[in-house]
């Protein structure tokens, strides 16, 4: 009996499907025949699915949805890239955790050479690390080097999850279910290793309260279950899975491994920005926050203000699959008048991991602008500016007793901003736009001064998209007083 994933999600997806099946047939005495799912996140499960032999798929993409915080971290931070925090480095030393290496030198972090030219099984290890459960680590090399048959793969000595194979300056997320000492281990079963490479393990220190994420790192593990003839529940074969990476986007015309950087035409995770939808106001200037994914580390990012030179002082370290470029008059847009372009390389390499993204400055004044931010399609955030109408209106939400007179006496106020929005004629190019922004749950309405943007309700239920005719479009929308 054996448990066969056949199909699941890439390491960094918005999909949350495995397609899983057992080889266990029902029988007398395997009665009522299911596998259970176990999804794992911060070391515990939040979700247990069961379900029986014969339906094969397990989504578990709104469960992960809900584990997600999205962007918490104060505005105006005087950053330019955010994408959490890390200790110190764990890995001090190397020794053989199994099998005969041919050869096999180190100093502390780093391992100079690892050659085994047989098939046979042969792992190494690191020091003692003591971890916890609701604990994250992260694993890399930024200088893995490797020419043998096999790549190593890495996992933790009690293997609570499976292996993953290591790939030059990728994260391996490691995530602790039982607190207590342990070791990282990487090798491989088949032998044929020839490696070398300078390793970190970091544990992610990221408030997810105060700072939040824009992903979901989670495991599965699969179990088939079973009652037998007396009818005492059984459980029989297991399958562990990766540690991957879920993003809470719906979906776009395109494949989400566009949105994962990898390459020149990978994107950032925004749409509006980089289709020219919204501009950058500098009047009353507000802060955007530009998204990306990738499984590569360290990284450059580059910059170019005005078709000038571009600029590449700044290297961000992605330690969990995510970050955000700031994008504010203070640091990035600062004396930009025509365009800002950015766009990221692995640090120390030619290698550019995604396309050139350009920001456009708009120096118009306008009585009343507001620009909505919401998550996008894509899981980023996403801009839409509004400055066709100024209609704001207060309405009050009153309970009342009656009192001995029989006349009426507060009993509690609640107050409700109402407010109308409206597109311009110029914006029908953009009306498609609205879609992504009316089935998002979460809006925010930009205020000035970098303050903490409002959370807003869109009560409007339809726009247009196109029409033969001019056309604009309305939205109302309340937030609390």
């Amino acid at each position: 009996m054996a448990i066969t994933l056949n199909s699941y999600p890439a390491n960094i997806d918005r999909s949350g499907a495995f397609n899983v099946t057992t080889s266990l047939t029902e029988d007398a005495s395997h009665v009522n025949l299911r596998i259970r799912a176990d999804i794992y996140h911060e070391g515990i499960v939040k979700a247990t699915i069961e379900k029986p032999k014969g339906i094969n798929i397990f989504d578990f993409a709104n469960i992960l949805k809900s584990l997600c915080p999205g962007l918490l971290f104060a505005r105006d931070s005087g950053d330019i890239v955010k994408t959490g925090t890390i200790g110190a480095n764990l890995i001090t030393a190397w020794s053989v955790s199994s099998g005969t290496w041919d050869t096999f030198t180190s100093s502390a972090n780093q391992i100079t050479s690892a050659i085994e030219a047989s098939t046979d099984p042969v792992f190494l290890k690191t020091n003692d690390i003591t971890m916890a459960v609701g604990e994250l680590y992260m694993l890399y090399s930024v200088d893995l080097a490797t020419s043998g048959v096999n790549a190593p793969a890495a996992n933790n000595s009690l293997t609570e999850h499976e292996w993953k194979v290591l790939e030059k300056n990728k994260s391996v997320l490691i995530m602790p279910i039982t607190s207590g000492t342990r070791q990282i281990i990487i090798g491989a079963y088949g032998g044929e290793l020839n490696f070398s490479g300078t390793f970190y393990c970091y544990k992610i220190t990221t408030d997810r309260l105060t700072v939040g994420n824009s992903l979901v790192p989670y495991f599965c593990k699969f179990t088939e279950v079973y009652e037998n003839a007396a009818g005492v529940t059984q459980t029989g074969a297991t399958s562990l899975t990766n540690v991957y990476r879920y993003v809470p986007g719906r979906g776009d015309d395109i494949a989400f491994t566009n949105y994962v950087l990898t390459g020149s035409t990978s994107r950032f995770a925004n749409k509006t920005l980089r289709n020219n939808a919204c501009k950058f106001f500098t009047i009353s200037p507000l802060e955007y926050l530009v998204s990306f994914f990738s499984e590569y580390v360290e990284l450059e990012l580059f910059y170019s203000k005005d078709g000038g030179a571009y600029t590449h002082t700044t290297h961000p370290i992605c330690y969990e699959g995510w970050g955000v470029v700031i994008i504010n008059i203070g640091e990035l847009m600062a004396s930009v008048a025509t365009s800002l372009r950015i766009y990221l390389n692995e640090l120390g390499t030619p290698a550019t991991i995604s396309e050139v993204l350009t920001v456009y400055p708009d120096t118009s004044q306008i009585d009343e602008r507001v620009v909505l931010e919401y998550d996008g399609i894509v899981g980023g955030k996403e801009y839409l500016a509004f400055e066709g109408k100024k209609d704001i209106s207060f309405d009050t939400v009153r309970k009342y007793i009656t009192g001995s007179g029989m006349n009426k006496k507060p009993l509690s106020f609640k107050g409700i901003n109402k407010q109308s929005l409206e597109t311009r004629f110029k914006d029908i190019n953009n009306a498609s736009y609205l879609k992504s922004l009316l089935v998002s749950e979460d809006v925010k309405k930009l205020e000035s001064l970098y303050a903490a943007p409002t959370k807003v309700t869109i009560t409007t239920e339809s726009v247009r998209i196109s029409n033969s005719e001019m056309f604009t479009n309305q939205l109302e929308i309340e937030y609390e007083y």
